[in-house]
């Protein structure tokens, strides 16, 4: 089995209640995906006094538009006048929230512990924050 990432994995979604020409297609998160994710959602600024990570800043909405912006490969959603709605985040800030809840549902099913906010991804940074005591200033900029 290769260690890299060469051919994206990708899964075809269907909601019951979308049309039958209704799909949107997903993919699973390489390493480097997940990293990016967590940098655009979450900030670690470091250790409390009882050794927990301190998040300074975090958003759900961000964090959820950021999953599907990178999750979302296509989509054969079509507006109201039957044109090709474009994978953008305003387009996905015009779901409805079943199919908002659904996509983004099957994006953090097809890729376990890929949410920047998952228990792994915090207690990673903060296992990291704890073998570089020294050096945190480092490891927060850096």
């Amino acid at each position: 089995m290769g260690r890299f990432s060469q051919v994206k994995q990708r899964e075809t979604i269907h909601a019951d209640w979308w049309d039958e020409s209704e799909e949107v297609i997903i993919k699973r998160f390489s390493w480097g995906d997940k990293q990016a994710l967590t940098d655009k959602t979450v900030t670690v600024t470091g250790l409390s006094k009882h050794g927990d990570t301190l998040i300074e800043d975090m958003s759900v909405e961000r964090t959820n538009l950021a999953i599907l912006k990178a999750g979302v490969e296509s989509w054969t959603f079509l507006d109201d006048d039957g044109n090709s709605m474009p994978v953008t985040e305003k387009s996905f800030k015009l779901l409805n929230d079943d199919d908002g809840e659904y996509i983004l549902r099957s994006i953090d099913e097809l890729n376990p512990s890929s949410s920047p906010a998952s228990i792994e991804a915090l207690e990673s940074r903060l296992a990291m924050l704890k073998a570089n005591e020294d050096n945190k200033e480092d490891f927060l900029t850096g």
